[in-house]
C-alpha cells in the first residue's frame, strides 16, 4: 500500500483548504523580553516554531490527563483519567456490573446511578477531565499561533492536539446532551478554541458537533501534509491520521443527522486503508490487553514507574492478578443475560469467569474478565507495580463503525463485508450466517458485537444510546434491586446523562444561558 497516495487521494477528497502561517514585522528593535529562567507564551510560540520538541512537550501533558490519578480535581482513587469515565460509563449501562457487592466504594454511584446530578462527584470529574485536557490542548495548538505551521514534525502534534481536543468533546458532548435530534439547539457546553482565563458561553449541541468535526478535517489535513514530506507518527502515544478518521467516525455516527452515516463510512474505511493495525486473531484472544506490543492497538500509552497511577488506574480496579479491589472482593462482571447471549462456540466467551480449585467456572456472581484484562503474572494480588499498558481505541472500532454505518445505509452486503473479518476470527459459526441476514438483523448482531467485543473499554453506554436501546438490569447485578431499575430502562432516561456541574454553573456567570436539563 502506497500510504502517500492515499494521503494525496484523502486530501482532495475532502477538500479542505490550507492553513498559512503569516507574519508581521516591527520597527521596534529594543528586546523587550524578559531574561532569566522564565518563558512568556510568545518565547514558546517562537520556539515551537523551530523546535518540535516544544510542542512534543505540550502534548505529553495531555497524555498525562489521560492516565494521571485526579485528572478530575478530586484526591479520590476512582478518579484518574479516560480508564476511570470508561468503567463508570460501563456500570452505567448495566453491561459491566457488581456482582458481589463494592465494599470499598470506589464507582458505587455510577453503578446505582445516582451519579450525574449537578452536585455529584461524578459529573464533576468527567467535565473537569476533559477541559483540562482541552486546556492543555489548546496550549500546544496556541503554541504554533493556532493554525498548521510550516515544519513537517510540529504538523504532526498539531494535529494530534486537534484530535485530542476534539476527544474531549466529544466526550463532553455524548455524556451531557441527549440524543442530537431533540438536543442540538440547546445551549450545554462551553467552546474554548485557544487558551483563555475568561468563562466562556456555553454552544449549541450542534455548534459543539460542527466544532469536533472542523478539529478532526483540520487535523487530518496536517496529517496529509506531514506524511506527504514523510514525516508520521511512529508510535502509538499520540493519537494518529487513524485514530482521526476512526473518531470523525464516531462523531458522525452518534450524531445521525442527514448524510452522517455516509460520511461515518468513508471515514471509517479511510482509517482502515491507511492504518497498520490489524484485528486481534482468535488465538492471541487472550494476551491479557496490557501491552502496546499489540498489532491492534491504534492509540494507547506505555505505562512505567515514571506514569503509572499505581492503585488508581484501570489495573487496580479491574484486574483480580493485579492488587487492587478485584481480589479484594469489589468483583465486576459481565451482564449475566448478554454473556447467556454468548454462544458457546464464541471464544470471547472464555474471556469471563473465574478459576475456582484450579477449575475454570463460569456463574453469574463470578463473571469476571479474568481471562480478558489480566497481569501476565496470574497470581491473586500479584502484580504490585501496577505498569500494564492502556488503551483508549483499537481496530476492531472501525470495522464494526463501517459496518454499522452500511447497515444503517440499508447496505447489507457491505455491512458483512466489514463484520465478517471480525466475527470470523471471533466465532466462524455465526460468521458462515451474517450473508443470510438483512440490514436490520445485521444491526442487532452488530450492536451485540459492540457490546461483547468492547466489553470493559467504555463504549457500552454511548452504543446504547446510538442504537436507542433500553438498558437491562441482570439478576447479577448487586445494586439493580436498591436503584428500581432491574427492568428495562429508556436509554432516554436522566440517570444515564451528565449534568452541568453546579461549581460550573456557580462560578462561570455565562452559563445563565446554559440549557438545564435535570
Amino acid at each position: 500500500m502506497n500510504t502517500k497516495n492515499i494521503f494525496k487521494w484523502a486530501a482532495g477528497a475532502l477538500c479542505l483548504a490550507t492553513a498559512v502561517l503569516t507574519t508581521s514585522c516591527s520597527s521596534d528593535f529594543l528586546d523587550r523580553e524578559p531574561e532569566g529562567y522564565y518563558a512568556t507564551d510568545k518565547q514558546v510560540s517562537e520556539a515551537a516554531k523551530w523546535n518540535a520538541n516544544v510542542m512534543l512537550g505540550q502534548m505529553n501533558s495531555v497524555t498525562s490527563r489521560l492516565i494521571s490519578w485526579r485528572s478530575g480535581g478530586t484526591s479520590q482513587q476512582h478518579d484518574f483519567g479516560q480508564k476511570s469515565v470508561d468503567i463508570a460509563t460501563d456500570l452505567m449501562s448495566g453491561d459491566m456490573v457488581f456482582s458481589r457487592g463494592c465494599n470499598y466504594g470506589w464507582f458505587l454511584d455510577d453503578a446505582r446511578l445516582i451519579n450525574a446530578t449537578a452536585n455529584a462527584e461524578r459529573s464533576s470529574v468527567i467535565w473537569t477531565t476533559y477541559y483540562k485536557i482541552i486546556y492543555d490542548a489548546n496550549s500546544c495548538i496556541e503554541a504554533v499561533g493556532g493554525v498548521e505551521p510550516e515544519g513537517d514534525e510540529q504538523k504532526l502534534y498539531f494535529a494530534a492536539a486537534k484530535v485530542a481536543r476534539a476527544w474531549a468533546y466529544f466526550n463532553l458532548v455524548v455524556n451531557y446532551a441527549r440524543n442530537y435530534e431533540t438536543s442540538k439547539t440547546q445551549k450545554i457546553l462551553p467552546v474554548y478554541d485557544k487558551v483563555v482565563d475568561a468563562a466562556g458561553s456555553p454552544q449549541t449541541v450542534d455548534s459543539v458537533y460542527n466544532f469536533i468535526l472542523k478539529d478532526l478535517d483540520e487535523a487530518f489535513t496536517a496529517y496529509v501534509n506531514a506524511a506527504n514530506d514523510g514525516y508520521e507518527l511512529t508510535g502509538i502515544d499520540q493519537p494518529n491520521y487513524d485514530v482521526c478518521q476512526t473518531l470523525k467516525a464516531y462523531v458522525l455516527m452518534q450524531r445521525g443527522a442527514a448524510g452522517d452515516y455516509a460520511a461515518a463510512l468513508q471515514a471509517a474505511d479511510l482509517a482502515l486503508q491507511i492504518t497498520d493495525k490489524s484485528i486481534l486473531p482468535q488465538s492471541e484472544l487472550f494476551y491479557g490487553f496490557n501491552t502496546i506490543n499489540n498489532n491492534n492497538w491504534m492509540w494507547g500509552i506505555d505505562i512505567n514507574e515514571n506514569n503509572t497511577g499505581d492503585l488508581c488506574t484501570f489495573w487496580g480496579m479491574m484486574d483480580y492478578f493485579t492488587y487492587g479491589y478485584t481480589a479484594a472482593g469489589d468483583v465486576k462482571s459481565i451482564n449475566s443475560d448478554l454473556f447467556s447471549q454468548i454462544p458457546a462456540t464464541d471464544a470471547r466467551k472464555n474471556w469471563f469467569g473465574f478459576y475456582s480449585g484450579g477449575q475454570f467456572v463460569q456463574v453469574p456472581t463470578f463473571l469476571l474478565p479474568i481471562n480478558k484484562f489480566f497481569d501476565n503474572g496470574r497470581t491473586a494480588m500479584g502484580d504490585k507495580n501496577w505498569r500494564n499498558d492502556i488503551h483508549f481505541m483499537r481496530v476492531e472500532e472501525a470495522y464494526l463503525l463501517a459496518a454499522e454505518a452500511a447497515a444503517r445505509l440499508g447496505d447489507a452486503g457491505t455491512a458483512v463485508s466489514y463484520l465478517q473479518p471480525l466475527v470470523e476470527e471471533r466465532d466462524a459459526n455465526k460468521a458462515a450466517a451474517l450473508a443470510s441476514m438483512s440490514a436490520s438483523e445485521l444491526l442487532d448482531e452488530i450492536y451485540f458485537e459492540w457490546r461483547v467485543e468492547l466489553w470493559g473499554e467504555g463504549r457500552s453506554l454511548i452504543t446504547a444510546k446510538r442504537f436507542k436501546k433500553d438498558l437491562q438490569r441482570p439478576a447479577n447485578d448487586k445494586y439493580g434491586v436498591t436503584i428500581g431499575n432491574q427492568g428495562a430502562t429508556n436509554y432516554n432516561d436522566k440517570v444515564y446523562y451528565f449534568s452541568i456541574p453546579t461549581y460550573e454553573l456557580e462560578n462561570n456567570p455565562l452559563m445563565k444561558e446554559a440549557t438545564i436539563i435535570q
